[in-house]
C-alpha cells in the first residue's frame, strides 16, 4: 500500500501541476501549451522509467528496513505483503502510466499534440533567433491555416501570403528586437504596433485568433459556482437581469482593494435629481407635542418645534 501511494504519487504529480496551471484566473495561452506539453512528456517520462527509479518511491523504499527475519518495516511500522506488493506494481507501472496519460490527453481534448505544439511554434518568439533554416515554422502555418481555414476565410485572410508574412516577420524580430530577454506579450505588442505591421495583415490576424484558443474551462466552472451562491432557494424572484449583473461583478470585477468607486458614484449621482441633506423631508413630529395648545404660548403645529430643532442642529 505505501509504495502504491509513492507510484501515484509520482504519477499524479505533472497532472496536479497542469490543474494548477489552468485554474489561474489570467490564463496564458503559451504558458498553459507548454504545461500541457511538459505535463504529457513527464508522464512518458515516468513510462519509461522503472519503478525502483521513481523519485517518490526511490526515497520511500531507501527508508524502510529489511530485518534479518524477511519482515520490513517503516518508521517502525511493520509492512505485510512487501515483496508480493513491489512484485505486482512492476508489473503494473506501465498500465496505470498509460491509463493516465489517456485521462490528461481526453481531457485537454487533443489526441494528438501537434496542433498545440505547432500554436507555440507561433506564439513564442523566444525560440526564433535558433531557428537558421528559412522554412522554419512553415509546417506549423500550414497545419494552423487548415485547421482554422473557416474562420481564417470570414476574416478575409488570404492564407497564401502566411509564409511570406511570416518569414518577413521573422526576419525583423532577428534584427531589431530582442528575442530573449524580452516577454513575449511585449514582442507581440510591438509587432502589432510597428511600422511594417500593414505588411503582415494576413499573419497577424492568425496570431489574433491563436490568442483567442480557449485553453481552460476553469473560470467558466467557477461562473457556475458562484450562480449557485448567488441564486439560493430564498431569493426565487431574482430576475434575470440583477442576476447577470452579479455574475459579471463576481466573475469579472477587480477586488475592492484595486476598485475605484468615484466613477460608479458619479453615475449614481447623474443618474437622476437627488435631494440634498437640507432638503430631505421634515423629521418625525416630537412625542407628546400634540397636547401643546396656544395657551401655553407655543406654537400648536407640531412640525414647526421639530423643523426648527432640525435647521438649528444642521447649523452647528
Amino acid at each position: 500500500m505505501l509504495l502504491g501511494c509513492a507510484l501515484f504519487y509520482d504519477l499524479l504529480k505533472p497532472a496536479a501541476i497542469l490543474c494548477k496551471v489552468l485554474q489561474q484566473d489570467d490564463v496564458c495561452v503559451v504558458e498553459a501549451i507548454e504545461a500541457i506539453l511538459n505535463t504529457s512528456k513527464a508522464i512518458e517520462k515516468l513510462a519509461s522509467t522503472s519503478f525502483e527509479n521513481l523519485p517518490t518511491a526511490k526515497m520511500v523504499s531507501s527508508r524502510m528496513v529489511h530485518n534479518a527475519d524477511g519482515s520490513t518495516t517503516y518508521q517502525e511500522a511493520n509492512l505485510t505483503k512487501h515483496k508480493e506488493g513491489v512484485t505486482y506494481l512492476k508489473n503494473h507501472k506501465n498500465e496505470y502510466t498509460t491509463s493516465v496519460l489517456a485521462c490528461l490527453r481526453d481531457r485537454v481534448k487533443a489526441q494528438s499534440t501537434d496542433i498545440l505544439t505547432h500554436t507555440l511554434t507561433i506564439l513564442a518568439p523566444q525560440g526564433w533567433d535558433k531557428a537558421e533554416d528559412a522554412s522554419f515554422g512553415y509546417g506549423a502555418l500550414d497545419s494552423l491555416s487548415t485547421r482554422f481555414r473557416v474562420p481564417l476565410e470570414k476574416a478575409n485572410v488570404n492564407c497564401a501570403l502566411l509564409r511570406e508574412e511570416w518569414s518577413d516577420m521573422v526576419d525583423y524580430a532577428k534584427r531589431y528586437l530582442n528575442l530573449v530577454q524580452v516577454e513575449y506579450q511585449v514582442l507581440w505588442w510591438k509587432f502589432f504596433n510597428a511600422v511594417d505591421a500593414k505588411k503582415w495583415t494576413n499573419i497577424l490576424s492568425l496570431v489574433e485568433l491563436l490568442f483567442c484558443l480557449p485553453v481552460s474551462n476553469g473560470h467558466v466552472e467557477r461562473v457556475f459556482s458562484q450562480l449557485k451562491i448567488i441564486k439560493t432557494e430564498r431569493r426565487t424572484c431574482l430576475g434575470e437581469g440583477r442576476l447577470e449583473s452579479l455574475l459579471r461583478i463576481v466573475a469579472d470585477a477587480p477586488s475592492l482593494s484595486q476598485w475605484d468607486a468615484s466613477g460608479a458614484v458619479e453615475r449614481w449621482w447623474n443618474d437622476k435629481t437627488r435631494r440634498s441633506v437640507k432638503d430631505s423631508r421634515a423629521p418625525p413630529k416630537k412625542k407628546g407635542s400634540s397636547s401643546i395648545t396656544e395657551d401655553d404660548g407655543i406654537i400648536d403645529d407640531p412640525y414647526t418645534l421639530a423643523l426648527e430643532d432640525w435647521e438649528s442642529w444642521i447649523a452647528e
